[in-house]
């Protein structure tokens, strides 16, 4: 037994302590997902124009901001003249008679946004719609539209003085 510590001791002192050298290590996995946005920001809530008798193209009634980070998505936008029996978007006067003007609406999007130009298009009942297959420009801010109306000169069957001639249109957005 003697022996056997004296060459233990003799082998430790001339190998040193012989320790397996160790290493702990570990991973996370980051994941991260962005919440949805879908919004139509600082619409003009109302604008008054002065019809002009030679009729118009292009008179600007609101400008809206589109936000979304959504890459299926479709904006649809209607009016509440084509909904109450009308085929299509018309100033609807608030005399006994309910005239009309009949205008179509343009839509300008940013230049170089993701929201295409509509042309001078009346609004059908079911509305007009676009579809977009990525998200708008601008962040939770919103790309910037502007909403315009065309009208014929003026009808001496449908123009009367004193009568308010209005319309709702509403900005839709909804995903694919």
């Amino acid at each position: 037994m003697k022996k056997f510590a004296l060459v233990a001791a003799v082998l430790l002192l001339t190998t040193g302590f012989v320790f397996a050298e160790s290493t702990n290590s570990d991973s996370v996995i980051v994941s991260a997902t962005a919440a949805p946005y879908l919004d139509v920001l600082n619409m003009t809530a109302s604008t008054t124009i002065v019809l002009n008798p030679a009729g118009a193209i292009d008179v600007s009634v609101a400008t809206a901001n589109i936000a979304t980070n959504i890459k299926g998505w479709k904006m649809t936008i209607t009016a509440a003249s084509a909904a109450s029996g009308s085929a299509t978007s018309a100033l609807v006067g608030n005399d006994a008679a309910g005239s009309r003007i009949p205008y179509k609406l343009t839509v300008l999007g940013s230049n170089g946004g993701t929201i295409q130009n509509i042309a001078y298009q009346p609004i059908p009942a079911t509305g007009i719609v676009g579809t977009y297959t990525s998200r708008a420009k601008g962040g939770v801010n919103g790309e910037g539209i502007t909403l315009k109306i065309s009208y014929d000169p003026e009808n001496v069957d449908t123009w009367f003085a004193n009568v308010t001639y209005q319309d709702t249109v509403v900005i839709t957005l909804t995903t694919n």
